[in-house]
C-alpha cells in the first residue's frame, strides 16, 4: 500500500471514528473555511448538504441559520457579521442556543494553536428540561412547604400555651407568638439561637437534664 493510500485510510478510519461520536463536530481553519465535521453536526443542526465540504465559509452556515430564525428577529447581515467578527477572534467560547423547534444545544469552541477552532454541538434539550422539571418541582414543594409552615403559625400562635421546637445543637427551630412574647424576644429572634442564650443562663442550667434526656427519645414532663 502507498504512503498516500496508508494517509487516506487512516483519515476515513479516523471519519468513520467521528461519526459514530453522538455530539456534532466542526473545525473551520484560520480563514473561517471548514475543515473537517462529522455526520452528527448535520444530523443535528438540519444544514444543507451542499455546504459538507472542505473549504465552506462560516458565513454560509451562519446565514442559513440567521434566514431560518435560528438567532431570533431583526437584521440578518448584521447578526452575520457580528458572529463572524467574533468569531474571528479564535477565542474559547461556550453558550446554549434554543432553536426555534425548541432543542437547546451547547456550543463550545477551542481555539486551535496555528489559528481555527474546533466546535462540539451537544443537544442538552432532555438535560434541560430534566432540570427545569426538577426546577418547579422544588418551587412548589417549598411553596407547599412554606403554605404549612403558614398554617401551623396561624394555629400555634391562637393556642393559648408556650410553644416551642429545640433542634439539634441544641438550637430553636420554632417558637410560637407567645413563647417568644414570655421571654422578650420576638418569632424571628429566636429561630437558630441556643437555649441558654434564649432562656438565660440559670434557667437553661435548671432545665438542661430535661432537654437531654428528650434527645435521648424519652418523653420528659416537669415543672
Amino acid at each position: 500500500m502507498s504512503e498516500h493510500a496508508s494517509q487516506q485510510a487512516l483519515i476515513d478510519l479516523m471519519q468513520a471514528a467521528l461519526d459514530h461520536v453522538s455530539q456534532g463536530f466542526s473545525v473551520f481553519d484560520v480563514n473561517l473555511r471548514l475543515a473537517a465535521w462529522n455526520r452528527g453536526l448535520w444530523e443535528m443542526l438540519d444544514f444543507p448538504q451542499s455546504l459538507a465540504q472542505r473549504g465552506t465559509h462560516l458565513e454560509q452556515f451562519l446565514r442559513v441559520n440567521a434566514e431560518r430564525g435560528e438567532y431570533g428577529p431583526g437584521d440578518i447581515e448584521g447578526k452575520i457579521q457580528r458572529r463572524l467578527e467574533r468569531a474571528a477572534k479564535f477565542e474559547p467560547h461556550y453558550f446554549e442556543r434554543m432553536r426555534p423547534n425548541g432543542q437547546i444545544i451547547a456550543v463550545s469552541g477551542t481555539p486551535l494553536p496555528q489559528g481555527g477552532f474546533v466546535t462540539t454541538y451537544t443537544d442538552i434539550t432532555t438535560e434541560r428540561r430534566r432540570q427545569e422539571k426538577l426546577e418547579r418541582t422544588v418551587e412548589e414543594r417549598t411553596r407547599a412547604l412554606r403554605q404549612s409552615e403558614d398554617w401551623l403559625r396561624l394555629v400555634t400562635d391562637n393556642v393559648p400555651a408556650l410553644i416551642a421546637y429545640v433542634g439539634s445543637g441544641p438550637v430553636f427551630r420554632f417558637a410560637n407568638r407567645r413563647y417568644a412574647d414570655w421571654f422578650g424576644q420576638s418569632v424571628a429572634s429566636i429561630a437558630g439561637r441556643s437555649p441558654a442564650e434564649v432562656l438565660g443562663a440559670e434557667l437553661y442550667a435548671e432545665i438542661r437534664p430535661y432537654i437531654e434526656w428528650a434527645f435521648e427519645g424519652n418523653a420528659v414532663s416537669y415543672e
